[in-house]
This record gives C-alpha cells, structure tokens and sequence, in this order.
C-alpha cells in the first residue's frame, strides 16, 4: 500500500526509525568519547536524525513531534554555521603573527583571534605603567617592540625584553603585582583586560588550560633566569667558586 500515491507507509515507518537509531548513535557515541561535541560530526547526525525523523512522521503526523524535529534541524544547522564561522582560515597582520609565534603558538587560529578581540594594541609611551607593586595586577600585557624596567621596593631589578608577559602572575585572579613595570621606550605592546581574560578563559576550557599553563611556564623561566643572574652577579657565591 503506498502513502499519499507514492511512497510506502513500510518505507516512512523505516526512515523514522532510522531516525531514532541515529539520534541514539550520535549521544552514545558522543558519551563514549567517539565523537568530539565541538566537530562537524555531531551535528550532522543530529541534523539527519531529525529529518528521518521527520520524514517517517509524514504517515503518522504529529504536530507536536513534527515541531520538535524541526527546531532540532534548525539547531543542527546553526551548530553546523557556528564551527564553519569560528574554524574558517584567521587571516592575521604581522604584528599579530609576532604575538603569536612569540608566546601564543600553542592556541588554535579560532582561540587565539578569540584572545586578540578581547585585548587592544597600544603605541605606548616611555614610563608608561604596566603594574604597579603591591596594587592588583589589571591587565596581562605582552612586549612587542618595546623595553620595560622592573623596579622593586624602588631599586631596579630587571629589564624586560621585547616578547615578555607582564602581569601574567596574577592578571586572571586579580592578585597584587609583585613589582612595578613601566616602559623604559616608546613602542607597540598589547594588552587585555584582566576580566576579559578570566571571563574568557571560563567561557573557553581549552583556552583557560592553556593560559594557565602559559603563566607557570613563563613565571618558571623568569624565576630560573633570575637565580641564574644572581649567581653569575660579581660577589655572589656561585660565581667565586
């Protein structure tokens, strides 16, 4: 018997089955770890799912039903946009590149043009104040092309290089910098805002590891570039014996 003078009721009941199968395969493999929630893979199953779905109600409407899949395809679809649009080819300018290359290499092209939209370049000023000591850290700043002085307790005690991290040590929690850093020149660095950054990294996980883990490495490197200074110092122990 064939349904509305062209397709078989067995062949609806069929592909709305189908449906069901597909929508059961995509959760389970999705809580199996076979598929990731953020692919393409995901998505177009569910999208899938739903039109079988859909389709195999053509010989047993129901409205409320019929509504659910639609609004499934349309979230499918849009799911689908979403990873095409934050996934497209990033195109960056050369100082983007050098930020980059220098501290960020290890974030995905969609993570890191999230990160540069949340921050700001600025053409910065000789004795222009990064951080301020004792005060809490309001920004992570990161030195393109530009020199900055690290004074504590008002001596100074070290010089940072075009490509360092300032405030990485308490830009996300907000905690009270350690020195007072301040351009010793005039040029580019960049800059983001120590809420934007934490709102970011909690929106995103892999983002937040890898800040996370950005900091400790860089904070690390800075500590044993330190001790390795004091001990070449003249008249330090190490470098009497």
């Amino acid at each position: 018997m064939l349904f509305g003078g062209s397709v078989p009721a067995a062949a609806l009941t069929a592909v709305g089955l189908l449906g069901v199968v597909l929508y059961l395969a995509a959760y389970a493999a999705l809580q199996l770890g076979f598929l990731r929630p953020r692919g393409y893979a995901y998505p177009s199953l569910n999208l899938l799912a739903a039109v079988c779905t859909l389709a195999g109600l053509v010989g047993a409407f129901n409205l409320s039903s019929a509504l659910i899949q639609i609004a499934w395809i349309v979230i499918s679809i849009a799911g689908i946009i979403r990873l095409y649009w934050i996934s497209r080819p990033q195109l960056f300018e050369a100082h983007e590149l050098m930020l980059r290359d220098g501290k960020f290499a290890g974030l995905g092209p969609a993570h890191f043009r999230q990160f540069l939209d949340a921050g700001q370049w600025h053409d910065g000023k000789q004795g222009d104040v990064l951080t301020v000591e004792g005060e809490p850290v309001k920004a992570l700043s990161y030195l393109l092309d530009v020199h900055a002085r690290v004074t504590y307790r008002g001596a100074d005690v070290a010089l940072c290089a075009p490509g360092s991290l300032v405030g990485e040590g308490g830009a996300l929690s907000g905690e009270a910098a350690t020195a007072t850093v301040t351009l010793s020149e005039d040029g580019r660095h960049f800059s983001i805002d120590g809420a934007k950054l934490a709102a970011l990294a909690g929106r995103n996980a892999e983002i937040g590891v890898y800040l996370r883990r950005l900091f400790s490495d860089d904070l690390r490197d800075k500590l044993m570039e330190s001790n390795r200074e004091r001990s070449e110092a003249p008249g330090s122990i190490a470098s009497r014996d």
